[in-house]
């Protein structure tokens, strides 16, 4: 049997070979497919949830509605990196609902989903948990009873012994409980389960850090956001963020470490006196005090729901953009750099309304793939699954256009607080689903875009540097040279006429970072001043 060591060590290798492997394909002009998709999956499928597979396809769950019958019904839906559908299947309990909020592949190839079950007459909301195999074959569900009166799961990962690990929440009918991390075994039994947290806490985005540790972002009483970190030991610290000017809550939060071995949040900032919502970026250090801040927004509300960290050392945000006052929405995609310039962001969708929730990753050809629901494209009131395949600039060659949005500064306030966990007490019930195969799709548009990618158009030498470096690469496409150091703010800034010197003697010794504006976005490099 190998050590664990060992497996530790194939793993770290293939995570660098895959690295390499990225970077290869970035350089130069890539050829990039591009598409939109919808998928219908009975009458109205909502709170869709993406996740990429193994082979570089991609997992959706979410809740529907039958075109009969009064209880919703949880799906789970494969598709092939193209789009393709592979297989889909829906999951109803009878009489009762149930509803997928989140979706993990486990090592055994198989899938899980997890959210809630509920019954209209009487019953509370559960937490469930359903999995099946590869290929859709429901093996078992399972849900689980705190004796709590709203209980749910909102975020899962796989765990290296085949289980998985959960987020959400429980509370009691004074609205009092916490936020709650629960790990089960292969088959759904409980291996434990603890609370963190005595207010109305939720805990909403789950991450797996560097260490094996774990990180959880969600908000107290439905409103402050918070990142609590569990290292490895058990140790466990907790900090709510806030500006009581301009306040930043939830429920649209997540987290991502960065590959310096910090945290990134993103959530909601409500900015006074129009009382607007904007997309607000938190970036942290391993200790989770703010390095830089920005809010992002239009005249119009903007909201976010998908967040990753790109290939650059910069970031993705997916969300809505809604008029003031209105219900309809356009699905957004927004590229910041590492220090969180704003890079670019387009807007997709048609004449009806897209789904506030969405989901973002990047796609192996630096390009991007968003998933949400769409209104748009039906010719009844139903709503089906949206699914967009971009370049590296967010285009994807149909129903996009170019969205322009203002960056600024934002401070918010950061609190130390108690984040002790307490062991609960949960019991877990077998249950009995009903397996149905429904689903059609649509191809709005597909192309292939040649995109030069320039993030590899310059070089800097030497690095680390004393007291000047050089630049080398197009100069014939740059615009201007900024640099900002590690916390965000601009230290150097010129237009660029063929300068390829930079004294930087002055510079205090640590990291910055070196960008160039071309007319095809920007370019970041990092530097190390010794």
């Amino acid at each position: 049997m190998q050590s664990y060591l060992t497996i530790f060590y194939i793993y770290k290798m293939k995570k660098i070979a895959s690295w390499l492997i990225l970077c290869f394909f970035i350089a130069g002009t890539n050829a990039q497919p591009t598409w939109q998709k919808i998928y219908g999956i009975f009458k109205s499928p909502h709170s869709n949830i993406f996740e990429t597979t193994n082979d570089g396809g991609f997992i959706v769950t979410g809740t529907t509605y039958p075109d009969t019958g009064t209880s919703y019904v949880a799906y789970l839906m494969r598709l092939g990196g193209d789009g393709s559908v592979i297989w889909s299947n829906v999951f109803a309990e009878g009489e009762r609902g149930l509803g997928g909020n989140c979706v993990a592949q486990s090592l055994d190839g198989g899938f899980a989903y997890g959210g809630n079950t509920y019954s209209y007459f009487p019953g509370n909301p559960a937490a469930c948990v359903l999995k099946t195999d590869s290929i859709g074959t429901l093996l078992w569900v399972k849900s689980y009873d705190w004796n709590m009166s709203s209980e749910g799961f909102n975020d899962m990962r796989s765990t290296l012994d085949s289980g998985f690990l959960l987020v959400g929440s429980v509370r009691n009918g004074f609205g009092v409980g916490g936020a709650l991390l629960v790990k089960i075994d292969k088959i759904g039994n409980v291996v434990w389960s603890k609370k963190f947290g005595v207010n109305d806490d939720e805990g909403i985005s789950l991450i797996e850090t560097f260490d094996h540790g774990f990180a959880i972002a969600g908000t107290s009483n439905g409103f402050t956001p918070f990142l609590i970190r569990i290292a490895p030991n058990g140790t466990v610290w907790k900090k709510e963020y806030q500006n009581f000017a301009n306040p930043i809550s939830g429920p649209f939060i997540k987290v991502v470490q960065t590959n310096t071995g910090g945290y990134a949040l993103v959530c909601t900032a409500v900015i006074y006196p129009a009382a607007q919502n904007e997309i607000c970026v938190l970036n942290l250090d391993s200790s989770g005090i703010p390095l830089w801040s920005y809010t992002y927004g239009s005249s119009d509300d903007e909201y976010p729901s998908g967040f990753k960290q790109t290939l650059d050392g910069g970031f993705v945000i997916s969300g809505a953009t809604t008029p003031h006052g209105t219900l309809l929405s356009d699905m957004i995609l927004m590229k910041i750099d590492s220090v969180g310039n704003l890079q670019w962001s387009n807007r997709y969708g048609g004449t009806g309304s897209e789904d506030i929730f969405s989901w973002v990753n990047q796609s192996s050809d630096s390009g991007f793939i968003i998933g949400s629901g769409t209104g748009s494209f039906t010719t009844n009131d139903s709503s089906w699954i949206y699914l967009i395949k971009t370049d590296s600039m967010g285009v994807s060659g149909c129903n996009d256009s170019q969205f322009p949005v203002a960056s600024n500064i934002y401070l918010p306030q950061y609190n130390l607080v108690p984040a002790e966990d307490t062991v609960i007490n949960v019991t877990s019930t077998s249950q009995t689903v009903i397996q149905l195969n429904s689903v059609i799709d649509r191809t709005l548009c597909i192309s292939t875009r040649m995109v030069h990618n320039i993030q590899n158009s310059f070089s800097i030498y030497p690095n680390p540097a004393n007291d000047f470096f050089e630049i080398s690469g197009e100069s014939k496409r740059w615009k201007k040279l900024e640099i900002h150091n590690i916390l965000g703010e601009k230290i150097y800034s010129t237009p660029y006429r063929e300068q390829s010197t930079v004294n930087c003697e002055l510079f205090t010794p640590g990291i910055y970072f070196v960008s160039l504006q071309t007319e095809n976005g920007v370019a970041v490099q990092k530097l190390i001043k010794e």
